[in-house]
């Protein structure tokens, strides 16, 4: 004899949810910004349990910091792009497209970039150890290239890196 599942156990089945709340997060900061974000909502909005966003976050958060983390992870790509199309250029053209390619994320990834730079899990202390190590890791890997740069003499010394 099989079990009829629940309103609720039926609407949990939504493949990857940790995923689906960082999309849906993602967009909610997009279009009507964090202080519309609530764990509640993004249950609701993906059709899920008021619990269910609890088994992938602890809080709002570390929810949060899994969207900048996502974030590192998508400029990373951008700039990786960047400096393969831009390989053999001169130094200073390589370092424009890559200014221009920061530029561009942080305009067209507004969502991200505010969580990634000026969130208020930075200043408030609540950034998750991951999304630290992931900040650190992709921010050091720039700043040993532009010094790897200066010492090759491809931009100047005076540049404070």
């Amino acid at each position: 004899m099989s079990k009829t599942a629940t309103p609720e156990q039926k609407r949990y089945h939504h493949g990857d949810l940790k995923q689906a709340l960082l999309d849906e997060t993602a967009r909610i900061l997009r279009e009507e910004g964090e202080s519309a974000l609530s764990l509640r909502r993004l249950a609701s909005s993906l059709g899920v349990s008021r619990t269910a966003p609890y088994n992938h976050f602890e809080n709002k958060e570390a929810l949060l910091s899994a969207v900048a983390e996502e974030g590192f992870g998508r400029f990373e790509k951008a700039m990786r792009s960047v400096r393969r199309r831009h390989r053999n250029s001169s130094g200073g053209q390589f370092f424009r497209a890559l200014v221009h390619a920061y530029i561009k994320f942080a305009l067209n990834n507004q969502e991200y970039y505010d969580l990634m730079f000026s969130s208020r899990s930075w200043h408030a202390g609540k950034a998750t150890e991951n999304l630290a190590a992931t900040a650190r890791q992709t921010l050091r890997k720039d700043i040993d290239r532009l010094r790897r740069a200066q010492e090759e003499g491809r931009i100047s010394q005076d540049v404070d890196v």
